[in-house]
């Protein structure tokens, strides 16, 4: 009964030997999964709360981009650049540097998508941001007047944009808009346009307006018209006032409102009160009694 007792007793120890080491394992497996756990959650938060993002989107006009990017506890605020998903190999340890966009030989207007990873306790700075922003700009390189047509055609080169062109024309003292002018995007363009010519010399100038609100200008294109000067009779009882030849007209109120406006020979008056207006015809500006 003895010998019996002490088998009894050894697989009793054995057994609580192995639960002791069984039950030690499991709390070393929650401890290992806790600890990873934990783990992870504090790199995930430490992410999170430590690093932020700025992001640009636009199009490149042929500039780079300038951050201001301050020192914090000496690092650098910026941790890293990407342009279009790609990192940039701008050297961003400095307090300025610049996105180089122009060293990705990238297409005038082609889309630029920027992603700034930075500390969270400071934020860069762009310092140009309307450089993503689509810009006028170009070189008028000649012109001229094809003497049997009066067609004029002008050549460009160095276009930064694809805003259309707007042809202007000096007349009655001012810059009347007469055309517009879609923009061929080429190293080298030429544009031709019919012009309504005034008697005597005419000017013409190109403009293209961007959408950052600058407007750029071309010298003035020459032209000369063979055109005899306007003269025009009014027919008090027909209510009409007619030209020498057909030309381009405006007639305003004396309170500045048009009331009037076309290219002809004859315009009729019945429609408007008898009163005092202001005539523009031809390259003249008079005040006439209708």
């Amino acid at each position: 009964m003895k010998h019996k007792n002490e088998k009894n007793n050894f697989y009793s120890c054995f057994l609580a030997k192995k639960l002791v080491i069984l039950l030690l394992d499991i709390m070393k497996y929650h401890i290992m999964n806790r600890f990873l756990l934990l783990f992870f959650l504090v790199a995930l938060f430490s992410f999170q709360v430590f690093s932020a993002e700025m992001k640009l989107k636009g199009g490149f006009y042929g500039d780079n981009i300038i951050i201001d990017n301050p020192s914090i506890d000496n690092n650098f605020c910026v941790k890293s650049v990407k342009v279009n998903g790609i990192i940039s190999n701008s050297e961003i340890s400095s307090n300025t540097f610049e996105i180089d966009l122009i060293a990705l030989n990238l297409e005038i207007g082609a889309t630029i998508d920027i992603i700034i990873t930075h500390s969270d306790n400071c934020k860069p700075k762009i310092l140009n941001p309307e450089v993503l922003i689509e810009k006028c700009g170009f070189t008028m390189v000649g012109n001229k007047q094809d003497k049997k047509t009066d067609e004029i055609s002008f050549t460009m080169v160095k276009q930064l944009s694809k805003l259309p062109y707007t042809i202007e024309q000096y007349r009655w003292k001012r810059w009347i808009e007469v055309q517009k002018i879609d923009v061929v995007f080429a190293d080298t363009a030429v544009y031709k346009f019919k012009p309504v010519l005034h008697s005597g010399a005419n000017l013409f100038r190109v403009k293209q307006t961007s959408n950052r609100g600058n407007t750029c200008y071309s010298a003035d294109i020459k032209a000369r018209s063979m055109l005899k000067e306007v003269t025009f009779l009014y027919d008090k009882k027909a209510l009409t006032l007619t030209f020498s030849i057909e030309t381009k007209y405006e007639i305003y109120d004396k309170k500045g409102v048009l009331v009037k406006s076309g290219f002809a020979k004859t315009i009729e008056l019945s429609d408007i009160s008898r009163d005092a207006y202001f005539l523009n015809y031809d390259n003249e500006s008079i005040q006439v009694y209708l």
